[in-house]
This record gives structure tokens, sequence and C-alpha cells, in this order.
């Protein structure tokens, strides 16, 4: 069973448009995996990535040409 709703996935180039889209969800009552929120300084980014993912009901992924553009 999911512990978080939703999982938010961006490019960093559209961080403004993530703010906006995770102030949203949790505004609404979700819980929100967000990087900038749940990744403390030092922590293994893709360990807390991969965790984050896997504890995710749903994906909300904003698609752009830089999210497209990165590896």
């Amino acid at each position: 069973m999911a512990k978080i709703d939703f999982f938010l996935s961006f490019n960093s180039a559209d961080r403004a448009v993530a703010d906006l889209v995770y102030k949203t969800v949790s505004e609404a009552g979700f819980s929100c995996f967000y990087q900038h929120e749940d990744i403390p300084d030092g922590a293994n980014f893709v360990q807390r990535m991969t965790s984050g993912l896997n504890e995710a009901a749903t994906v909300i992924a904003l698609f752009s040409p830089a999210y497209f553009s990165s590896r």
C-alpha cells in the first residue's frame, strides 16, 4: 500500500511550476514527495528519490522540453 499520494517528477529548469504544483496538491490535502522538501542536505539523493518513488501511489510528471532533454 502506498504511503504517499503523489511523487512529483520534474526538471530543475521547471522549479517554479513544480513549486506551484506541490503547493496546490498539498493544500488540497494530499501527500506529495517533493525533493526540495523531502530530501535533506547531505542525504543520499538517489536513495531518497528511489524510496519516494516506490512509496508513491501516483507520479505527476511535469513534461517540458527540459524534462525530455535531461538524462
